[in-house]
């Protein structure tokens, strides 16, 4: 906590509110305890810092009382909407990134409609009350789909099957676990 205070020190002297951000919550998906432990630990030290918090939580873990019981001194909390209409979002999403990437093709070029909306309920098993879903796990759902497609030798798309495969080798995380 010292390296931190000294660090903060840095950042006010410079005349700038330091902001941390933790991310990758998701992550934690692998011990409910390791949740509860930074809730009840030390995102509790981490609000005593003069400095800005900024937690992304996972729905699952905002349920916790380690979390519920940090929560009290938080100035604000944001819940994502889920997306309104999860396979034209995901293709956005996923255009987004090709085109990011310079490739010269479109998402329907790419995916057939069946697997795209397979896709999108990928993402929708993991919406919560309303709230935003899973999308990293929605993103490697499409990565798999993808690589299996590329090792299809009979395949000129990503298909229906492609997805289903990639959506059984990635499990719902960390709401399976908790």
């Amino acid at each position: 906590m010292a390296g931190l205070e000294h660090i903060l020190g840095v950042f006010w002297k410079a005349g700038r509110c330091p902001v941390l951000v933790v991310n990758d919550t998701d992550h934690w998906g692998v011990s409910p305890e390791v949740a509860e432990g930074f809730f009840g630990q030390t995102a509790r030290a981490l609000g005593q810092r003069d400095m800005v918090l900024l937690v992304a939580a996972q729905t699952e873990y905002a349920q916790l009382a380690g979390y519920a019981a940090v929560s009290q001194t938080f100035t604000a909390q944001i819940a994502l909407p889920a997306l309104p209409d999860a396979p034209a979002g995901i293709s956005r999403i996923l255009q987004h990134r090709i085109d990011r990437e310079d490739v010269a093709v479109t998402v329907d070029e790419l995916v057939e409609p069946e697997a795209l909306a397979l896709v999108g309920d990928a993402y929708l098993e993991s919406v919560d009350d309303g709230r935003g879903g899973d999308l990293r796990r929605t993103l490697a759902v499409a990565r798999t789909a993808l690589e299996l497609a590329l090792n299809d030798p009979a395949a000129k798309t990503i298909r229906a099957g492609h997805v289903q495969e990639a959506i059984g080798r990635s499990p719902l995380t960390p709401a399976r676990i908790l």
